[in-house]
């Protein structure tokens, strides 16, 4: 079968390959699952946030906690890593935002996109079980709602019946959510 598939496949002649791109030994990156040890977590809710809001917060939240070059990589370039991660959760679709500010995003549909991959399901239903599901799979040391509405979903998340009794704790003051406005 493999053969077959070799068969198959064009011979590209070695001029034809672009050469890799050369990046400076402190941009790279090494996968979370390669990291010798998983940064904390800060988990940040930038719901309802348009690109031009978006872009002076993420420089923000960057400068905030610098990438440190990572010591002892036997010789290949050093990657980065942040001692606290922001990890954003957003329904802006803009993802070259995120990924300019080098930082980490999960994207939450809407409620138009959600309802045509999974009419039967209620947005709030989805909501609160996706909010979760992230919860458990990025384990955040702190949760910060940044907007409107994203203090709003987190209200609403507080008194879900999805959501663990623990949640509180991570917002940091008590039963309600954080309220942090961000002055752009």
């Amino acid at each position: 079968m493999l053969e077959l598939w070799r068969k198959g496949r064009p011979v590209v002649p070695p001029e034809a390959v672009a050469a890799p791109v050369e990046r400076p030994a402190t941009d790279a990156l090494i996968p979370r699952s390669r990291r010798r040890h998983y940064p904390k977590v800060i988990m940040t809710l930038v719901l309802g946030l348009e690109p031009a809001t978006l872009r002076p917060l993420l420089a923000e939240i960057t400068a905030a906690d610098p990438p440190l070059p990572v010591p002892g990589n036997g010789g290949e370039p050093a990657p980065v890593e942040r001692l606290l991660e922001p990890m954003l959760v957003t329904d802006c679709m803009d993802f070259g935002l995120f990924r300019d500010a080098r930082v980490i995003f999960e994207y939450l549909p809407g409620p138009t996109v959600q309802r045509r991959h999974a009419p039967d399901l209620a947005w709030d239903v989805y909501l609160a079980r996706r909010l979760e599901r992230l919860r458990h799979k990025w384990a955040p040391v702190r949760i910060v709602a940044i907007g409107t509405a994203a203090r709003e979903v987190l209200a609403r998340q507080l008194v879900s019946p999805f959501s663990s009794p623990d949640l509180s704790t991570l917002i940091g003051g008590g039963a309600s959510a954080v309220d942090l406005e961000h002055k752009g």
